[in-house]
């Protein structure tokens, strides 16, 4: 196999997983920001948090396992999505698929991917109920409360 470049794969990490390629994982979502996790290696309840957090925010699926479409957009700088009024997509179907979830209803579209007057309404009922800045807008304090 001389001369032979075999890429590696990015490691699978899941909670209960530890060693170097968490930190490398804590260190890269810490580097984006909101987030203050302990780069101790260890992929516990609050780095678990923050994947998902994280994926929600970037439009991947939402599963807490950080496989190749998450390093890849992690390695791509990507922060999580900012969401206010006017949004649309995935992201905003999920937020409201979480604050239905914890009894915020989202007006009479429910879940329906769009963030409009219903969903504004319950984002500040969340966040007034969560003690966070009543701004309307789901960034990484809200979005780390809807996601625990």
């Amino acid at each position: 196999m001389s001369g032979t470049f075999v890429a590696q794969a990015s490691p699978v990490l899941r909670k209960g997983s530890s060693g170097a390629s968490v930190k490398t994982l804590q260190q890269k979502l810490n580097a984006l920001g909101g987030y203050g996790l302990a780069v101790d290696g260890q992929f516990g309840d609050k780095t678990d948090t923050a994947v998902r957090v994280y994926q929600a925010g970037a439009g991947i699926g939402v599963d807490g396992v950080v496989g190749d479409k998450t390093w890849n957009k992690l390695d791509a700088n990507v922060k999580p999505a900012v969401l206010r009024q006017g949004a649309s997509g995935a992201a905003v179907k999920y937020m409201q698929q979480r604050l239905i979830a914890k009894g915020f209803a989202c007006g009479s579209a429910g879940a329906d991917g769009s963030f409009g007057t219903g969903t504004l309404q319950a984002v500040k009922a969340f966040q007034k109920a969560k003690n966070l800045a009543l701004d309307g807008i789901c960034g990484s304090k809200t979005w780390m409360a809807l996601v625990t």
